[in-house]
């Protein structure tokens, strides 16, 4: 008769050869747990990298979006005086830092508070580097100052790294922008100042097929070619008085490069300067906005 102790240890044994684990098997699961755990992990750096790169996409457009605003309100009510001394001007003559300025006067300030305005305030955008740390920004300047404003240049927008400026012109006074060959059915001609006198002197969309970009740098140089096309469309300067709408162009930059390994192959043109890709090439983000604004009195 088998004794107690025997029957004890063979239960014992036939327990553990039942429920336990040979090498193989372990081996077997902890493999399967690795696959798991990696998958995991790579899942989590390809959304943490998504954050990022959205992240940063999303502070280029509220940058622009902030910059659309304000300039937006300043250049549609830029021609406020409607009596016979017209006390405003509306011109782009200057450069800085390799970039068109807009400078205008404007009858704008209530310094009596009769709630008419009987002030000329000057405006300036442009875009500058005040910190030297390498990041432009959008920056406005009023004088006087608003009120409650800060005189000097302030930030508008920050990272804003290009800013362009085309005008859209009625040149006999008829109430219509001019066109193509005066088809009053053809694309509106989009004109810049080249040589900052007050006076716009060349079109821009160069080829006419609807669209200002790097097509229209019919010679390479990065600018658009800045001269008649020889149809006639702009004989003679334009007045800047003739402008009844602005086309504001804006380029920003990501604060900080991506973490995903694509990079910015993109051709930008704002206003009549086409922006090629950075060599070395780089993994800035980069956004585009263009608005057109009618000025109030038209």
């Amino acid at each position: 008769m088998e004794s107690k102790l025997n029957f004890f240890r063979r239960k014992v044994s036939g327990f553990r050869s039942q429920g336990g684990l040979t090498l193989i098997e372990l081996m077997i699961a902890l493999a399967v747990g690795s696959i798991v755990m990696l998958g995991a992990y790579s899942t989590y750096t390809l959304q943490s990298k998504a954050y990022v790169t959205q992240r940063e996409v999303s502070k280029i457009q509220q940058n622009l979006r902030a910059a659309s605003h304000v300039l937006a309100w300043d250049i549609h009510n830029s021609q406020r005086d409607t009596s016979p001394i017209r006390r405003y001007a509306f011109e782009n003559f200057a450069w800085v830092n390799g970039q068109p300025t807009l400078n205008y006067q404007s009858l704008r300030l209530d310094n009596d508070n009769d709630g008419i305005a009987d002030t000329v305030q000057t405006i300036q955008y442009q875009i500058d580097d005040p910190d030297g740390n390498g990041r432009m920004g959008l920056y406005r300047n009023a004088n006087p100052a608003d009120p409650g404003g800060v005189a000097g240049f302030q930030l508008v927008a920050d990272g804003v790294a290009a800013f362009g400026l085309a005008f859209a012109f009625d040149r006999d006074g008829d109430g219509m922008l001019e066109r193509y060959n005066g088809d009053p059915d053809g694309r509106i001609l989009w004109a810049v100042d080249t040589d900052g006198n007050g006076n716009l002197d060349a079109i821009l969309d160069t080829n006419d097929d609807g669209v200002i970009d790097e097509t229209d740098d019919t010679d390479g140089d990065n600018w658009i070619t800045a001269a008649d096309d020889g149809t006639g469309q702009l004989a003679g300067a334009v007045d800047f008085e003739r402008v009844r709408v602005v086309r504001v162009f804006l380029l920003a930059i990501s604060e900080r490069e991506s973490t995903e390994n694509m990079v910015d192959n993109n051709t930008y043109t704002v206003g009549n300067r086409v922006i090629v890709p950075p060599n070395p090439p780089d993994r800035f983000k980069r956004r585009v906005l263009t608005f057109d604004v009618a000025l109030r009195n038209y």
